[in-house]
Order: C-alpha cells, then sequence, then structure tokens
C-alpha cells in the first residue's frame, strides 16, 4: 500500500468551481501529473446529498502523461442552490486523492426570458385597453 501511494503521490486534483448557466452543464476537472511516468487511473463522481446527477458515474480509463489531463462529466442539478460533488482519482480500487467541487447554477436565461414574456404580455394588455377605449367612445372605423 505505501509502495503505491508513493507512485501515485505525483498526481493530484485541479478543480475550481462551476457556475452552469442553466440546470445542466460540464464540470472541468483536471489531473495533473508532475512527473514524467504516463499512468493509466480514473475519475469516480458521487454526488454528496443526491443533488447532482453526474454522467458518466465513472470515466474511461485516462493514460495521465507529463501534462494535465482534461475529462468533463456532464451534471444535472435536482435543486436550487449550490450542490456538493466529490470526485475521487482512482488507480483501480485504490483512492488516490478525492476533492470536493461546488456547483451552482445561474437561471439569468430564464429571468430574461420571463421578463421578455412579461413585457410583451403588458404590451398587449395595454394596446387592448387602448383600442377598447376608443371603441367605446366611436373612434375605431369599421373595415
Amino acid at each position: 500500500m505505501r509502495v503505491v501511494k508513493q507512485v501515485f503521490s505525483v498526481l493530484s486534483l485541479k478543480i475550481h468551481p462551476v457556475t452552469l448557466a442553466g440546470s445542466s452543464g460540464e464540470v472541468p476537472v483536471t489531473v495533473v501529473n508532475s512527473s514524467s511516468t504516463q499512468m493509466q487511473v480514473s475519475l469516480r463522481f458521487s454526488s454528496l446529498r443526491s443533488g447532482v446527477t453526474v454522467k458518466p458515474a465513472e470515466s474511461p480509463t485516462l493514460t495521465v502523461a507529463k501534462n494535465n489531463t482534461l475529462f468533463s462529466p456532464n451534471v444535472t442539478l435536482r435543486r436550487t442552490g449550490v450542490s456538493d460533488l466529490r470526485v475521487r482519482l482512482m488507480a483501480g480500487e485504490y483512492v488516490i486523492c478525492e476533492d470536493r467541487v461546488a456547483i451552482s447554477a445561474s437561471y439569468l436565461d430564464t429571468i430574461g426570458i420571463v421578463a421578455i414574456v412579461v413585457i410583451v404580455g403588458a404590451g398587449l394588455i395595454f394596446y387592448l385597453w387602448r383600442h377598447s377605449r376608443r371603441a367605446q367612445k366611436g373612434e375605431v372605423r369599421g373595415d
């Protein structure tokens, strides 16, 4: 076990908090290898409070060379607010390291669409109101 830990100690995870544009998107996870030796590892993803669905739950085998290796699973938030995603770097069944990433969603696009619908609806109601007032006064011409 000590030998495995020593061999894989050159690997680490680089993860930053993510704000999605909606309720789903990708979370970039970088595996950093500080040695010149290629290693084969995988990533396992799990939600701490079942607030996030991750596909795939485990990455395919990744060959990590001296440079950084990026893998981006698809996530879907099932509730509003911030949810945590646990990421484990695996060598077979051995956990090399693990980290957590905070995922939140921005609903500005949805708010924008709702605002446009409200403005258009208000304009339509105003137009109909003015048209009906003119009709009551007899100012509307029949075609």
